[in-house]
């Protein structure tokens, strides 16, 4: 047999080229997004869709997938693990479809892009794979935004300006005061704003950003 035989050589598997299996991925969160929060119990899904598998009908093949990051280029680790997932297809057609599923914890992945490669095995042996770090459609992005509050005090200059960043408090007349040594108050009208940096959001996208400013308290709570 031409298209698929065992062989004790370098690669320990041949198969004709001209036959190897196609694969087309894309990987998503459970809202079939490509951006996704970065929290604790995530879960990404790669479906892989395998075409020109003739010469495996009958067999059992294995997909395994591992999470890269975009980053660094290396596989994505989480308390010292690789983030690996794998499935078996029974072939009984020359196409199909199978789904790995990751399941991770992404808490402080913030502005990370995540990579999934994905290889198939016949008898232990990687036959094909698809590796493409820069392939979109195996990309998921974790959002991050940062902001610096600082008092404008002319109304159109940003933090680059050197304006102060402020903390305030409320005397006991409910004014504005700083929280600090120096408890002069401010105006009645204080005017704060919040600049909003943000990296890794869907482009064309509209966002809406939503603020709301909170006290400080000395144990390093917050209260409305």
């Amino acid at each position: 047999d031409q298209t698929y035989r065992s062989e004790h050589n370098d690669s320990g598997l041949y198969i004709n080229p001209a036959l190897l299996p196609a694969l087309s991925t894309n990987l998503r969160d459970r809202e079939n997004s490509q951006y996704t929060e970065a929290v604790k119990n995530t879960v990404l899904t790669d479906t892989i869709q395998i075409t020109r598998l003739n010469a495996f009908i009958g067999k059992t093949v294995t997909i395994t997938g591992t999470l890269y990051d975009k980053q660094t280029g290396q596989p994505l680790t989480i308390n010292g693990k690789t983030v690996t997932a794998s499935t078996t297809l029974n072939v009984t057609s020359e196409t199909g479809e199978v789904k790995n599923v990751f399941t991770f914890d992404a808490v402080g992945m913030q502005g990370k892009t995540v990579v999934a490669t994905e290889s198939i095995l016949v008898d232990g042996k990687e036959i094909v794979s698809h590796k493409d770090l820069n392939d979109t459609e195996q990309m998921v992005f974790f959002p991050k935004i940062s902001t610096i509050l600082y008092q404008d005090a002319n109304g159109d200059k940003t933090a680059n300006d050197g304006e102060k960043i402020i903390a305030f408090d409320l005397d006991k007349n409910g004014k504005p005061v700083q929280a600090s040594d120096d408890t002069k108050p401010f105006d009645t009208n204080v005017t704060l704003t919040d600049q909003v940096i943000y990296e890794n959001l869907a482009p064309s996208k509209v966002y809406e950003v939503t603020g709301k400013l909170m006290k400080v308290n000395a144990d390093g709570s917050l209260t409305d």
